[in-house]
């Protein structure tokens, strides 16, 4: 399961930038909702990672890691807001999003190997 370990480090790492980032942006008294809206959605991709990665069914993991997903592609349409409205800056957002992206390529993969296995399990 090395994808799983990929995706729970690059979670865990996203969630720091983002948690440095807001922190950065409660200093300087920019946009509270939006800056807890990225905090929770940010954080909550790698907490419903290790969740999954706790479950102990099949249908359960799936179902985890697909909320991981939706909060990645959430977190994804923040940074994009927040970039395009100048909130933060253009290289912050392009590496953010960058790391974003890979970690919604990578959930998506893995949920669409898990769904192709369980399919064709319960086809034979």
């Amino acid at each position: 399961m090395k994808q799983e370990n990929i995706i729970k480090k690059k979670s865990y790492a996203l969630a720091i930038s983002v948690i440095n980032l807001c922190l950065c942006m409660s200093r300087q008294h920019k946009d509270p909702f939006l800056t807890r809206q990225l905090l929770r959605s940010g954080t909550s991709i790698g907490a419903n990672v290790r969740e999954a990665l706790a479950e102990t069914t099949h249908r359960d993991v799936v179902y985890k890691m697909s909320i991981a997903l939706k909060e990645a592609k959430e977190t994804a349409y923040l940074l994009h807001l927040m970039r395009d409205t100048k909130l933060i800056r253009a290289d912050t957002g392009a590496q953010l999003l960058k790391d974003t992206g890979e970690i919604v390529r990578l959930l998506s993969k893995m949920l669409i190997t898990s769904r192709a296995g369980a399919k064709s399990h319960i086809d034979n």
